[in-house]
């Protein structure tokens, strides 16, 4: 009898229809898949010209620049997505859950492709001729 009353506790339990909470829910971590896949390949390809000339970079000239400024605006992009989370998920129409779900990783990942498209068309930067340096010894 213990076990039959157990087994209806168990299966009587409400199931939580949504996460209370954004980390829990598995569509806000596609988004930020989305966010830090496209920030990565914006990175690498800015870093790969070191032509940082677009708005957003200007002239970057350092991989620490590159990634400070990758960073920062991950941690933005996260933040407003975590807001717009909090927001939406739990509205009833359908269309504004899908937009409060969609809207910033889609557009964090269209500025950061357009910066990696922008990155990889510009020319690369110049590299140092090598042959032109002397080795210097002191006796």
């Amino acid at each position: 009898m213990k076990r039959i009353l157990a087994l209806v506790l168990v299966l009587a339990t409400p199931v939580m229809a949504k996460p209370k909470h954004f980390y829990q829910d598995k569509k806000w971590w596609i988004g930020e898949a989305a966010i830090v896949a496209s920030g990565l390949a914006s990175g690498i390809s800015v870093n790969h010209t070191r032509q940082g000339g677009t708005n957003l970079f200007g002239n970057a000239t350092s991989s620490g620049e590159i990634a400070g400024i990758e960073l920062a605006g991950f941690g933005v992009y996260t933040g407003l997505h975590i807001l717009d989370w909090k927001v939406g998920h739990d509205d009833p129409n359908k269309v504004w859950r899908f937009i409060a779900y969609t809207s910033v990783p889609a557009i964090a990942t269209s500025f950061n492709i357009a910066t990696a498209v922008d990155a990889l068309n510009s020319t690369p930067a110049a590299k140092p001729d090598l042959s032109k340096i002397e080795i210097v010894t002191k006796k």
